[in-house]
């Protein structure tokens, strides 16, 4: 089963009360959250072979006392012939592929479709509620990237931020 048929086979009423019920501080921006499942629900979506697989990961320091850690696999083969599952962050994937992906087993054993959804919506728009946002703060990565290259070691220290700055940017 891919994420879209998931997100088609769902009212927005239903996932908004498990998306505020998992992750309570975004209620400010639940009319984002409602677009953005809106235009998924429309777009079509781009096969691809990756397994999306969101997981319940128990943390007593969360309100919640978990929270759903939302990567894709894809198996390859080592350059010794190995077959192996690499794990990816899918910040950076078109919401298309997103919607392609096939939603893992073991997930739809552990995560409801609604819990599926909301963990989903709120990784996809960890950098903006648009395609528009989105590539622009990947320009700003991108960027800061590049001046860090090119940074001295002090540079570098002088200009860090603290884990904790960002998180509370993108939260």
């Amino acid at each position: 089963m891919t994420l879209k048929e998931i997100i088609k086979g769902n009212k927005w009423e239903e996932v908004e009360s498990t998306f505020l019920s998992i992750f309570p501080k975004q209620k400010r921006n639940i009319i984002g959250y409602n677009r953005v499942f809106k235009k998924l629900k429309g777009m079509q979506e781009e096969p691809n072979d990756m397994v999306l697989e969101p997981t319940k990961v128990t943390n007593d320091d969360s309100e919640e006392g978990f929270y759903i850690d939302v990567c894709g696999t894809e198996k390859t083969i080592s350059k010794s012939g190995k077959k192996k599952t690499e794990t990816y962050s899918l910040i950076y994937v078109p919401w298309r592929k997103w919607l392609g992906m096939q939603v893992s087993k073991k997930t739809l054993k552990v995560l409801n479709e609604l819990e599926i959804i909301s963990s989903c919506i709120f990784e996809m728009t960890f950098l903006g509620f648009t395609d528009g946002q989105i590539k622009k703060e990947i320009s700003k990565l991108d960027k800061a990237m590049q001046e860090s290259k090119n940074m001295t070691k002090e540079e570098k220290i002088k200009n860090a931020k603290k884990v904790e700055e960002l998180l509370d940017k993108y939260s």
